[in-house]
């Protein structure tokens, strides 16, 4: 892996070192020092497993446009009461993947607010 510094330029413009920047990925090592290597793709195409774990993830996300006003206001509501540091999408996407379901219980019981 190549590690080069980073444009003395960067920090002045307010970048931040970590992720894509055109054909580049970035991040900072254990030791603070910035790396920067040529952005790499995948060789070959998703698995059927692949493809089955991103529907399910795109299926919790597009669930939360389902909901009413006030069904995404008891997820801010529970979210208030037990000081979680999430947002309701966050909460909701959370408890809709198969294997966090059963933690809905939970939220509900010590926040005190049924979820949809």
């Amino acid at each position: 892996m190549k590690k080069t510094p980073p444009p003395r330029w960067a920090p002045f413009l307010g970048l931040i070192y970590w992720g894509d920047l055109a054909q580049t990925t970035t991040y900072r090592d254990k030791r603070g020092r910035i790396i920067w290597f040529p952005k790499t793709y995948p060789k070959d195409p998703p698995t059927p497993a692949q493809l089955a774990c991103r529907q399910t993830m795109k299926d919790a996300a597009q669930s939360w446009h389902s909901l009413t006003q006030q069904q995404r206001q008891a997820y801010a509501q529970a979210i208030n009461k037990l000081s979680l540091t999430m947002s309701p999408f966050s909460l909701h996407f959370t408890l809709s993947l198969p294997h966090k379901r059963h933690y809905k219980r939970t939220i509900e019981q010590q926040s005190g607010v049924k979820l949809p």
